[in-house]
């Protein structure tokens, strides 16, 4: 399967941007909630570094923070569904759609979101675990133990760390391809949609990855832009950071996840076609997989 990975970033930013209106008129209302919340979670922690006496204990940040996680998957699951069916099925698919919804393939696209979001979780919590045992071990045996030895316990812990990176990173780009199957309110076959992926995880890293580059790249404008902003503003701060650079950094980081999530579900929705039309040119289509155009 052909699947030029800077070209099919280039499509996936093109589309994008060919579709700006739809992107304002559907991206707007998860932006600003989005927003409000990620700005409420780092009042939460501005509050926690500045009056630790007054802090909620480290379980009620982990609360909060899964809360605020959850809430966005919730928001910006209608989001997705939209603009993966505007990616696969064309604009007629998008137009039809109300701001926010949150019907069947709504409700199936945020249970495989919380599905991979806590499979991905689990993962690096054990891959952590082990690494930590690790080190915790050349800690405290690294007197009693020969250079050799203490040299050879490092490699390993950090091949394995190396390891299981990747192999959580490579793992989350296969099983995201479902979400695809659930935006388009078609059955999920997780089997099937991961063996589909196989020839494909390598690819779908590098394009994602450059994703990413171009959404630090945004967000560092809008570092930037509150640094500036904060120094016109808030003067006399110092090392601080005032009101205006936080409003901009908080919305900086909002306006980022929301360009990153539309650029990777129209990576992703591109990389469907390309399946779909091999699958059927090849007479092997997968159980589960839709056949569109």
């Amino acid at each position: 399967m052909k699947f030029p990975v800077f070209q099919t970033t280039l499509d996936a930013l093109r589309f994008c941007w060919q579709e700006r209106r739809l992107a304002v008129r559907f991206g707007t209302l998860p932006l600003i909630i989005g927003f409000i919340l990620s700005f409420a979670g780092q009042a939460v922690m501005g509050i926690s570094a500045l009056t630790p006496e007054a802090a909620p204990s480290n379980m009620s940040l982990v609360s909060i923070t899964l809360t605020i996680n959850t809430l966005q998957m919730v928001i910006y699951a209608p989001l997705g569904v939209t603009w993966l069916r505007l990616t696969v099925l064309g604009e007629a698919a998008a137009h039809s759609r109300p701001i926010f919804t949150f019907g069947h393939a709504e409700r199936q696209f945020f249970r495989w979101q919380v599905l991979c979001f806590f499979a991905a979780v689990g993962t690096v919590a054990v891959g952590s675990a082990i690494t930590a045992a690790i080190f915790m071990f050349l800690e405290d045996r690294g007197d009693i133990l020969s250079t050799p030895t203490r040299f050879v316990v490092g490699a390993v812990g950090v091949a394995w760390t190396c390891f299981w990176l990747i192999a959580v990173f490579l793992g989350i780009m296969r099983i995201t391809m479902i979400l695809v199957l659930a935006a388009l309110d078609q059955p999920v076959n997780f089997k099937a949609a991961w063996a589909s992926t196989k020839e494909l995880a390598w690819r779908l890293l590098g394009a994602t990855g450059l994703l990413v580059l171009v959404s630090v790249a945004i967000n560092l404008g809008f570092q930037l832009l509150g640094a500036i902003l904060g120094a016109i503003f808030t003067p006399g701060m110092g090392n601080r950071m005032g009101p205006v650079s936080a409003i901009v950094l908080v919305f900086g980081g909002s306006v980022t996840s929301l360009v990153l999530w539309l650029t990777a579900a129209s990576l992703y929705g591109i990389v469907h076609k390309m399946m779909v039309a091999r699958d059927a040119a090849t007479g092997t289509l997968s159980e589960g997989e839709p056949v569109t155009s």
